[in-house]
């Protein structure tokens, strides 16, 4: 009897093992694309994040009026920021230009790290430009040239609000010494200038004259800021002009004693805590060739010994601290109404020995203090900053994280 022989005959153990690993070996390609896939889709969200972490700080930044609010404001307003160093010197192009800030960002679920750089020093230095060819045969290109990016070395004026609530203002005219003069001479001579006329008058029995201009040679002048506690909650301000001449100031042993007058320039009473500036205007005064070869030494006082809170008898407080004073010589104008620079006198300073006591000369004084030479400050400033945003990872010590993702560059400018 004849087998019958079946048509469907299987793939032997062999055939199967090479089909799979065929198999394999064709699915690596496609199981790499999708996990590339992903990991590409990953990163991008990633990088798409942080570009939109870097937008936004750029426009945080924008939105800060000026570099002292960024550098000094900016970490109180609740967004973590850090000042991680902070430029000291605007013009340097090294780090001391530079002022560094940071603080975490969060995006889409993704945790960043901000890092701000703002150069100043990019806009306050001379800068080399690099040599260019030369259209001619010499082989020779042109010299490098330097090109000027000063913006942050041009100075600021600062104009200062003298007649302001917080200020106190004494200014001396010329009626004051008159009137100080004059008593004076009435000490001296009994009458007053306008009974005895300009030249004087007999004094006692001496027989002797002092005239006006005698005593305008001889007197002492001293320019005096008052401040004492009127209340418990007040000052009492007064500016003084003191005049003075010594015994035996002038022929015969006249005056026998010492004699003194004062003339109240202005008085004002203030709450405490007020007044921040006192600002005493005061006129020169100048001697005679033959006397002083025209130079008088003047004398300028604060006097404010009961101000002083000796309650810790260790670290007495001075509260004339709290305030600024400024002595300003008044300019002096010749018959040509030009201002006359030629005479000089000397300053010198009892008592102002508080913090902030500065001095005006107007180019009439010959010695004294350390004078400034204009009440209209001026100041180097941040303008321009050339600004880079750098976005980083953040890893799990909350710390910045390998190199940046996305770096932005920019200017910011005030």
């Amino acid at each position: 009897m004849e087998k019958k022989h079946s048509s469907r005959e299987g793939f032997s153990l062999i055939e199967v093992i090479i089909a799979v690993a065929i198999l394999a070996i064709l699915s690596v390609p496609i199981l790499l694309y999708f996990t590339n896939s992903a990991v590409y889709t990953f990163n991008g969200k990633h990088e798409q994040a942080a570009d939109i972490a870097a937008q936004t700080i750029i426009e945080e930044i924008d939105s800060i009026k000026s570099f002292d609010n960024i550098e000094n404001d900016l970490v109180n307003i609740g967004r973590n920021w850090a000042v991680d160093s902070k430029a000291t010197n605007p013009l340097a192009d090294d780090d001391a230009g530079k002022t560094v800030l940071t603080r975490p960002i969060s995006v889409n679920g993704f945790d960043y790290i901000a890092k701000v750089t703002f150069d100043y020093g990019a806009f306050g230095s001379v800068v080399l430009s690099p040599a260019t060819p030369d259209d001619d045969d010499d082989d020779e290109d042109s010299d490098a040239t330097e090109t000027s990016v000063l913006f942050n070395a041009y100075n600021t004026p600062h104009f200062q609000d003298i007649y302001s609530d917080e200020s106190f203002v004494i200014s001396e005219d010329s009626d004051v010494f008159d009137i100080g003069v004059g008593n004076i001479y009435y000490e001296l001579n009994g009458v007053s200038p306008s009974t005895a006329g300009a030249e004087g008058s007999v004094h006692g029995a001496t027989g002797e004259k002092v005239s006006l201009a005698s005593i305008k040679e001889k007197v002492k002048r001293t320019l005096r800021i008052s401040i004492s506690n009127y209340s418990s909650d007040t000052y009492n301000i007064k500016g003084v002009c003191d005049l003075s001449v010594s015994a035996g100031a002038f022929e015969g042993g006249i005056p026998a004693a010492d004699i003194s007058t004062s003339v109240v320039l202005n008085s004002k009473r203030v709450p405490k805590g007020k007044i921040k500036n006192i600002y005493f205007m005061f006129l020169p005064k100048f001697g005679t060739e033959e006397e002083t070869g025209g130079i008088v030494s003047q004398n300028v006082i604060i006097e404010a010994n009961d101000l002083i809170d000796s309650s810790d008898p260790v670290n007495p407080v001075n509260h004339a601290n709290d305030m600024k004073y400024y002595f300003v010589v008044q300019s002096v104008y010749n018959e040509a109404g030009e201002q006359d620079t030629s005479k000089k006198f000397k300053l010198t300073v009892s008592g102002a020995n508080y913090v902030d006591s500065k001095f005006y000369k107007n180019d009439l004084v010959e010695s004294g203090p350390p004078f400034e030479e204009s009440l209209l400050e001026t100041s180097q400033e941040k303008r321009i900053a050339a600004v880079k945003v750098e976005i980083f990872k953040k890893n799990d010590e909350g710390a910045i994280s390998g190199e940046p993702l996305v770096t932005n560059t920019t200017t910011k400018s005030v």
